[in-house]
């Protein structure tokens, strides 16, 4: 059963930065200390309880090319970038690079030092609303499904990231907010396959960081998700308090890391209690890896290469070098969804000991939109299971040092790093060092499975 709440939507509210000069206008995207110094002004002026940034809501969109302008209203969309679907294609070759949101980053460093920073960020399908037409998009949900999906996949990573840095920068609250993509506009069913499936995962992604913040969902969209069954909804009394201050104070209590059902625009709304997400298991499945995982294989592959944090290898092989290169057994991959979105395989070694006749060093690549959500585990789990059970045998893994995501989650699962095989290698003309970890076989380990998996 759905939830009910006094959860009130008031609509955006009107801009802050309206009476910034024009010959100005520019600092509003551009310069840190501008932005900082201009939105901790506003929130002395309005009496709020945050320091929010950015001070346009259209500030991701600027970032991936929107056309905006600055008026007597405010900055304003006045011309859309692109006329057609398909030239939206040029949003998949765009990374993400910190620079490009620089002077976001800069001002929170700033803004930190003298309140509680706010950063308030707009859903992929909002953003994609600020390029062209959203009507255009509609009509692309039904008949560029492929492309839409793509371009939802590939800039939640991208706002992933964007986030994951800026509570790394000193961003206590995370608001999140998408206007265009809602429900009532695409309908339950559209909804749910596309904005509500992304907004979900960016969610998941983000919420083993939300350690030292939390994220503040607007009301329309964590109702819209409670819909689809992406979440539920507990409430969490309080004492009767502005709801401001309610949002504030659980900053500092870790059992909420994630708010919805309110609006966090209004400041002032008395409440007796706070809505907390729980968000769903996501159901997908280890299985062993077949020849037509080849492409959803390479690619993933090829991703983790030219992003250059998970592995030496500079140049993408073909399917036919890539199967020489790995073992013929112990090959996995992990399915969400109908799609392949991680794999795991073996290299021998050829290292031989008194205890295990072989070794294998292990390989595991997750999509990067689909990372931080227990995919690695789970097939790590599985090689360690199938490893155990088939050969008896220990698994090495070398990792960079500077991949900590990856070192934590083998030493989550039981390896150890040999301190005395450290390595330093050239890489991309930039000196790093390489990790050698060990899980040695103890004799009872746990036999691996083949069976659906939920994470």
């Amino acid at each position: 059963m759905e939830t009910q709440s006094e959860y009130i939507c008031p609509g955006l509210e009107t801009p802050d930065y309206i009476r910034v000069d024009p010959g100005e206008a520019a600092k509003i995207y551009e310069a840190g200390d501008f932005i900082a110094k201009y939105a901790m002004e506003v929130c002395m002026a309005s009496g709020s309880r945050f320091i929010k940034l950015p001070l346009d809501y259209n500030y991701e969109a600027y970032v991936f090319g929107s056309r905006i302008k600055h008026r007597s209203d405010g900055m304003v969309i006045t011309q859309y970038r692109y006329e057609n679907i398909d030239e939206l294609s040029w949003l998949l070759t765009k990374t993400y690079e910190p620079k490009q949101f620089g002077a976001i980053f800069d001002a929170i460093k700033i803004a930190s030092k003298n309140g509680t920073v706010m950063l308030r960020v707009e859903g992929v399908f909002s953003i994609l609303s600020a390029l062209i037409n959203p009507m255009k998009i509609l009509r692309a949900l039904k008949k560029k499904r492929a492309l839409i999906t793509r371009l939802m996949e590939h800039m939640t990573e991208i706002l992933y990231q964007y986030m994951h840095q800026a509570l790394q920068n000193g961003v206590s609250i995370i608001s999140y907010a998408d206007p265009v993509g809602t429900i009532e506009l695409v309908g339950r069913n559209e909804y749910k396959k596309v904005i509500g499936k992304y907004t979900f995962i960016l969610m998941k992604q983000l919420e083993p960081d939300l350690r030292q913040g939390l994220m503040h969902l607007c009301g329309k969209c964590s109702f819209a998700l409670e819909k689809c069954g992406y979440l539920k909804m507990i409430p969490v009394p309080v004492k009767e308090m502005f709801y401001a201050d309610a949002v504030e104070q659980s900053i500092q209590t870790e059992s909420v890391r994630l708010i919805g059902h309110g609006c966090i625009n209004c400041e002032e709304l008395m409440i007796s209690r706070l809505w907390t997400l729980k968000l769903s298991e996501i159901e997908g499945y280890v299985r062993e890896m077949t020849a037509e995982d080849a492409k959803a294989v390479l690619s993933i592959y090829g991703s983790a290469i030219e992003d250059g944090k998970s592995t030496v290898v500079t140049t993408l092989p073909d399917w036919s070098e890539w199967d020489e290169i790995y073992y013929p057994d112990g090959r996995f991959v992990y399915c969400l969804d109908q799609r392949t979105v991680g794999f795991a395989a073996l290299k021998y070694t050829g290292i031989e000991s008194k205890d295990t006749e072989k070794s294998f060093e292990v390989s595991i690549y997750v999509h990067k939109a689909y990372r931080n959500m227990g995919i690695g585990t789970a097939l790590l789990q599985q090689v360690i299971g199938y490893c155990s059970d088939v050969y008896g045998c220990n698994i090495y893994s070398h990792i960079f040092a500077d991949n900590i995501a990856s070192i934590r989650l083998h030493k989550k699962m039981g390896f150890v790093r040999i301190k005395n095989q450290t390595k330093t290698v050239n890489h991309r003309h930039v000196m790093k060092e390489i990790y050698t970890y060990e899980r040695k076989y103890n004799g009872c380990e746990m036999l691996h499975v083949q069976t659906k998996q939920v994470i």
